[in-house]
């Protein structure tokens, strides 16, 4: 009797340490250290500006599409954007076909030093021995293939989608965000067009999470054909928020100046 009275005074006094901290994370999180209540959560077009003017971030990106009667398409970029300087890998996920064989896809590395950008990928490497393609900032086009590459990759320019949202809920303390986007706006379309390969998806849902500092952490972002026969998958994940951005240019010798404009002529 005393060891069951013991045992039951020991879940008493669990179980009220632990109301004891979720009251005190709870006080913690409506009055922050320093006095005063927690700051309203921002909209979420206020956090994706207040995240795209980040002097520099971080980012992980995955594109999934999922075709019936088709092999799997998966693009993977990740990096780093800074004022000065940028870093950004992509691969596209290699095809294990059913006799067993295996087709290798391409990938490429993209990194600019604010005055030129570097390119060397599997697609270029025919025309350079395998060197990095050298050119001027100032020099390239608008419309350069080789800016399409990192305009298509851009967290930036998804973060300015997040604008066109429609419909929000909040959840979890206005920390995160449902909705979706209409795939007939012009913006919407064509920040997505470098990354649905060549398909245009329909009922776009999104989910945002944003930090308590009001930055987005993570987008979430799914579509469907209107046969319902092919989907497609985001997802994009934020960090390193200020963080210099180190940029080694490849040293000499190893690039060969090219202009790859001329080969879209």
């Amino acid at each position: 009797m005393a060891r069951e009275l013991r045992c039951r005074d020991m879940r008493t006094t669990v179980a009220q340490a632990i109301v004891a901290v979720a009251v005190l994370g709870a006080s913690l999180l409506a009055y922050p250290p320093g006095g005063g209540a927690a700051a309203r959560p921002p909209s979420l077009a206020q956090a994706a500006a207040r995240t795209a003017a980040q002097p520099s971030l971080a980012f992980d990106l995955t594109a999934q599409i999922e075709t019936a009667g088709k092999l799997p398409y998966v693009l993977n970029a990740r990096g780093a954007l800074g004022r000065d300087g940028s870093h950004v890998t992509m691969k596209v996920a290699d095809l294990h076909l059913p006799d067993g064989r295996v087709l290798t896809g391409p990938s490429a590395v993209e990194q600019t030093d604010g005055t030129f950008l570097y390119l060397r990928s599997t697609v270029t490497a025919p025309l350079t021995g395998g060197l990095w393609i050298r050119e001027r900032l100032n020099a390239l086009r608008a419309g350069s293939p080789e800016l399409q590459i990192l305009r298509a990759l851009s967290p930036r320019a998804l973060l300015q989608v997040l604008a066109r949202a429609h419909d929000l809920r909040r959840a979890d303390g206005g920390r995160v965000y449902h909705g979706w986007l209409p795939y007939a706006d012009p913006v919407v379309s064509r920040t997505l067009a470098g990354l649905e390969a060549g398909t245009q998806y329909r009922h776009l849902r999104l989910t945002t999470w944003v930090s308590p500092q009001g930055r987005v952490l993570m987008v979430l972002l799914s579509g469907m054909t209107p046969d319902r026969s092919s989907t497609f998958l985001l997802t994009l994940t934020l960090g390193g928020f200020g963080k210099p951005v180190a940029v080694t240019p490849p040293r000499q010798g190893s690039f060969v100046d090219f202009d790859l404009g001329r080969l879209s002529e």
